[in-house]
């Protein structure tokens, strides 16, 4: 049996219910903000096993369109409305699903937002799934494999100067400030193997459909097992730390290297690749 196969069904229960329950949040706190939303992510594909979700490391993901520049404003109205909707999230949470075994943590990001920070390279439509208004159809597009690997190129590269600051980083670092750390790090992590595979890809954008365990068997079979076990022992050492109830630090000392290992390899590989040869 797969490890942590009963845990995971588990996540998925819960999963649902975090997903229901910001439904009715983006049509009633957020109604009057938002224009459309959508889940996308690894927790909206399959988890089929312990790398594609680990409660509270990984999260729930939301794209919201808003109809002015920022969601939330900088006025103390702004601020208890905030402070509502996630008291309200937690509390509708236990009332609809007391036996809980994790309540997902959210992550909800503006399109104005994400295009600030990341090249925004469009989804298939079955990679998300609308859940208020109507998503525009420019969401969808059919991208240039030569564009996506061009971003994802640049994006390990992006991360490698990143963890080249890590040791800087984390010398410091006791106890529960070893969180911080690892939320900052670890959606860096996350993409990573699906980026080496997008290299090597014939049309990198169905890379981004797959979940992780799809990722690491076609880079098994491309030969990269190097990479895969790295990322397989990433994740067993995050389910873990989330077993200790995030108080074993040596877990996030164990995840620290790996991960610094993994985007090592991940740069490393990248440079291998001679993508005239391989199209």
């Amino acid at each position: 049996m797969e490890i942590f196969s009963d845990e995971l069904e588990l996540c998925k229960t819960d999963i649902e219910i975090s997903v229901k329950i910001w439904k009715e949040i983006f049509n009633t706190k957020l109604s009057s903000r938002i224009t459309a939303a959508y889940f996308k992510g690894s927790a909206l594909k399959e988890i089929a096993t312990f790398v594609d979700y680990v409660p509270i490391i990984s999260d729930i993901d939301f794209h919201v369109y808003t109809k002015e520049e920022y969601l939330m404003g900088n006025t103390l109205d702004d601020l208890d409305t905030s402070l509502d909707i996630i008291s309200g999230y937690e509390s509708r949470f236990t009332e609809i699903h007391p036996n809980y075994f994790h309540i997902p943590r959210s992550s909800v990001h503006t399109m104005a937002d994400l295009a600030k920070v990341v090249p925004f390279l469009s989804p298939l439509p079955e990679d998300v799934e609308v859940i208020f208004g109507d998503i525009p159809l420019t969401l969808f597009k059919q991208e240039d494999p030569d564009q996506f690997r061009k971003v994802d190129l640049n994006n390990i590269d992006e991360t490698k100067k990143v963890f080249d600051m890590l040791a800087m980083d984390v010398y410091d670092r006791s106890t529960m400030d070893n969180w911080h750390l690892l939320r900052k790090l670890t959606w860096r992590i996350s993409p990573s193997a699906s980026r080496v595979l997008s290299l090597i890809s014939e049309n990198p954008q169905t890379v981004w459909s797959m979940n992780r365990t799809t990722v690491l068997q076609h880079l098994d079979k491309a030969g990269h097992q190097d990479l895969t076990v790295l990322v397989k022992s990433y994740y067993e050492s995050a389910w873990t730390l989330f077993q200790s109830d995030f108080k074993d630090y040596s877990q996030y000392r164990k995840m620290f290297r790996l991960a610094f290992r993994i985007v090592n390899c991940c740069f490393d590989k990248a440079k291998e690749i001679n993508l005239s040869d391989t199209f």
